[in-house]
């Protein structure tokens, strides 16, 4: 028997390796050969025969063909089976073992280096050395930060299709940056899993980028900053935003730093405030990546400016004697803004903030305020002010010049002459500018021209229209009256012009004795008692009385004062002139004294008396 071409001998054993068949050689005759396996081990069912039995020609050869089913092979152990081949011709038999082993094997990958790697990704490559026994159903890579990952640690896992190709990679991302990954490749069969050994994957840190821009809006204390992430780098930036100074070269540790609460790539700005005025500032645009700072590869530099504040005087306005308009106007706030705006003025041509008078309020526009307590007829001079960080900004000076308008007074004709008093009349047709202050008349019997020096009524307060009742003048006697006003600032006196008038002669009148004291009984048993009371006009005066009559009462002994018109029990009785005049009262009380006057009235109100005469209700002669 041959196998793999050696000829075999009896007893020999042969290992099959890969071989699928054992020949026959009929080496030594020229005659046919029958053979069959006459027997084997039948306990070995790892091997079976497709043929069993064959003829050969003479010094030709034939197969004996057999399977081997490896699942029923003893892993990596020899397996044997004795084989008999029988020749039926010579009736001869050759014996052979047999061995065979199972061919099972893990895989061989072999983990290449990493390519491809950057911030936060990479190129996993591997190969298959030996695609194992049987042949691989799985492979990848797998990766972590710690070395030698496996599949039973629960690492990142990545599958690659299985293909004839024995080269296979896998791009991964969202890796760390700056870290270092281990990698191994691995594949599977059903004999187990076997990996590639470790490759370290050092991946990089992305440079957060910036760029800043020229600053906007740049004013007395503020402005906005400009600044652009190009990239946001990775890992990505947890903080953004601008550093300044007033040297060169900014950077965090300053302490003006500003924080912008925004992420991502693009524009971003901030508005700058409580910067010093007129003040140059450095300025870098700062991201923090990975807890480093990262700053803008330029800086720039602004520098803070002071607008002036502008405003204007108007001329004043609503100007009297003693107060005025003042009036300006805000042109321009000003940066920084004003914190106070005002006037001030004085009487020379250049007033100062020494004497101001601040305004309330802010902004730009009109403003006012109404001023008093100035001199009459004097020139201000006013200006509008503003102070602005401090300094104190003028309009233009406005003079004005308060004015003087005198109180026009006039005395009108007196009224409700009598012998011993009048009535004054005057008017006020204008208070003037000052209002005056005081008003009223002057008259006198002497001087045609009386003033504040002669006899003087006095009044305050505002008046138009205005009269005086003036008593105890001297009868028959010629007064000479006018108004006058008392204006604010003058020291002289203003007068109507002069009504001169004569006083008239007062009536005269007598009390003669009451007469005639009666009683007369009443039908029940009551009586009245009766009194006639005389007088007698002498003179009926100038003006003339236009009342006459009489006026009583029961005699107050303990102050003795004589009944009036006002007062007491008046008696009219009409007609009027001179001479004696008569009339009864009655319902006078039993055992009293009375006294009576006999009195006139003039026109205007003038009431004269007669002496006082006294009668009695204690005797009387019945009627």
């Amino acid at each position: 028997m041959l196998h793999n071409g050696i000829e075999l001998q009896k007893g020999d054993t042969i290992t099959l390796g890969n071989a699928t068949a054992l020949d026959i050689w009929n080496k030594y005759s020229t005659n046919s050969l029958s053979w069959n396996v006459r027997a084997y081990t039948q306990s070995e069912s790892w091997i079976a025969f497709e043929n069993k039995e064959g003829t050969i020609n003479g010094q030709g050869t034939g197969s004996i063909i057999f399977n081997i089913d490896e699942n029923k092979l003893s892993k990596y152990v020899p397996n044997y089976a004795d084989v008999i081949i029988a020749t039926t011709t010579d009736n001869g038999s050759f014996q052979i073992t047999v061995c065979a082993t199972r061919d099972a094997r893990e895989p061989t990958p072999k983990t290449m280096p990493v390519s491809n790697i950057n911030s936060n990704s990479a190129k996993f490559n591997g190969t298959i050395l030996d695609p194992g026994s049987p042949p691989y159903k799985e492979r990848g890579f797998v990766y972590a930060k710690t070395p030698q990952p496996t599949l039973e640690n629960k690492i990142e896992k990545l599958t690659c299709d299985v293909s004839n190709k024995v080269d296979f990679f896998k791009n991964v991302s969202n890796l760390d940056a700056n870290t270092t990954y281990y990698v191994q490749a691995y594949a599977i069969n059903s004999e187990g899993t076997e990996y590639g050994g470790d490759e370290i994957c050092p991946t990089e840190i992305l440079a957060t980028t910036l760029s800043i821009s020229a600053p906007t809006n740049v004013r007395a204390s503020s402005v906005i900053l400009n600044a652009t992430v190009i990239d946001s780098g990775v890992p990505p930036y947890s903080e953004r935003g601008f550093c300044y100074n007033k040297t060169d070269n900014p950077t965090i540790s300053d302490t003006r730093k500003k924080v912008s609460n925004f992420a991502g790539n693009g524009d971003y700005t901030m508005e700058i405030t409580q910067l010093d005025y007129q003040t140059t500032y450095h300025v870098k645009a700062y991201a923090i990546q990975n807890g480093v700072a990262v700053y803008s590869n330029n800086s720039v530099k602004f520098t803070t400016v002071l607008t002036n504040a502008e405003v204007s005087t108007i001329s004043p306005t609503n100007i009297t004697a003693t107060s005025a308009k003042l009036r300006g106007y805000i042109i321009n706030a000003g940066d920084p803004i004003y914190s106070e705006r005002g006037f001030c003025y004085n009487k020379t041509s250049n007033p100062t903030i020494s004497n101001k008078y601040p305004v309330d309020g802010s902004g730009e526009g009109n403003y006012e305020l109404t001023i008093s307590s100035l001199d009459h007829q004097t020139t201000y001079y006013v200006s509008s002010y503003v102070i602005q960080n401090g300094t104190p900004r003028y309009g233009a000076i406005e003079p004005f010049t308060t004015i003087w308008i005198e109180t026009d007074i006039n005395t009108y004709a007196v009224t409700n002459i009598e012998a011993n008093s009048a009535t004054f009349n005057g008017i006020i047709n204008h208070m003037g500018q000052p209002e005056c202050s005081e008003h009223g008349f002057v008259y006198s019997t002497i001087h045609t021209t009386p003033t504040t020096g002669d006899n003087k009524i006095t009044r305050t307060g505002y008046a138009s229209a205005y009269s005086e009742n003036v008593t105890g003048l001297s009868s028959n006697t010629t007064y000479y009256v006018r108004a006058y006003a008392i204006q604010s600032g003058n020291p002289n006196p203003i007068y109507g012009q002069v009504q001169p008038f004569p006083t008239g002669t007062p009536p005269t009148v007598q009390t003669l004795q009451a007469s005639d004291v009666t009683r007369i009984n009443q039908i029940n048993g009551t009586y009245l008692l009766f009194a006639t009371l005389n007088g007698n006009v002498t003179n009926a005066g100038n003006p003339p009385c236009v009342e006459r009559g009489f006026v009583y009462k029961v005699e107050d002994i303990l102050y003795n004062t004589p009944p009036t018109y006002e007062q007491d029990i008046i008696v009219n009785v009409p007609t009027i002139g001179t001479g004696s005049y008569h009339t009864v009262t009655q319902q006078l009380s039993h055992m009293e004294w009375y006294v009576v006057r006999a009195y006139v009235k003039t026109a205007s109100g003038a009431i004269y008396y007669g002496s006082a005469q006294t009668f009695d209700t204690w005797n009387y002669t019945e009627y």
